[in-house]
C-alpha cells in the first residue's frame, strides 16, 4: 500500500512500487485520504453557499474533492500500469490518514507500506 496525498514526496514513495511489485508479485494499492479539516466549518460554509443548506454544501464540497483526488489518483494507476505493474487499484478515505492508513492496511492484510518522509 502506497499511501498518497499528492505531493511529491508521495509520488516518490510511488515510484518504488514497481519494482516492489514486480519482485514480490504483490498488488498495490494507492490510498488517498481527504481530511475532515479539509472541509470549512458549517459558519464558512454559510458565507460561500448562503442558499445551500449546510450539510449539503460540506457533501458538494467533499464530492468536488474526491473527483479532483479521483483523477489524479487515475493518473497516478496508469503511470504504475505504464510501469509494470498488473495489479494496481486505489482507494479513497475521509478522515485522518493514520487512522485510515492504519484500518485499510489491517482491511487489506497488507504486507507493507511504502512511505516517504517530508
Amino acid at each position: 500500500m502506497v499511501p498518497h496525498d499528492g505531493s511529491e514526496t508521495s509520488d516518490k514513495a510511488l515510484s518504488h512500487a514497481p519494482y516492489l511489485s514486480k519482485i514480490s508479485g504483490a498488488e498495490v494499492v494507492v490510498l488517498n485520504v481527504i481530511e475532515d479539516e479539509i472541509i470549512p466549518p458549517s459558519a464558512l460554509l454559510a458565507f460561500i453557499r448562503p442558499e445551500t443548506p449546510l450539510e449539503k454544501a460540506k457533501q458538494d464540497l467533499r464530492n468536488a474533492l474526491e473527483v479532483g483526488v479521483k483523477q489524479m489518483l487515475e493518473r497516478r494507476i496508469r503511470e504504475c500500469k505504464e510501469a509494470g505493474i498488473n495489479k494496481v487499484s486505489y482507494e479513497i478515505r475521509t478522515g485522518n490518514p493514520v487512522d485510515e492508513t492504519l484500518h485499510l492496511s489491517e482491511e487489506i492484510n497488507c504486507d507493507i507500506v511504502v512511505m516517504s518522509k517530508k
